[in-house]
């Protein structure tokens, strides 16, 4: 009986405050985290004051995902 192969997963979450990332293989049911990060964008900052998030704040949290992306490309 042929096994299940293994699977590498990368997610993003994103929040007001923070940007995850985990990077987990999975084999055979089981899930071993590989790399795992922490972003402190402050997406919501003025939020509230402003109803609107800032286009620096965008800029920020493209930047984290073009790094996260890359550190999931390179991780295998």
């Amino acid at each position: 009986m042929p096994s299940n192969p293994e699977v590498t997963y990368s997610v993003i979450d994103l929040g007001t405050n923070t940007c995850l990332l985990l990077i987990a293989s999975i084999f055979e049911n089981r899930v071993t985290k590989l790399f795992e990060a922490q972003e402190i964008p402050r997406l919501g900052k003025d939020l509230y004051k402003t109803g609107k998030i800032s286009s620096g704040s965008f800029e920020i949290v493209s930047e984290i995902f073009e790094k996260y992306i890359s550190i999931s490309k390179n991780i295998r």
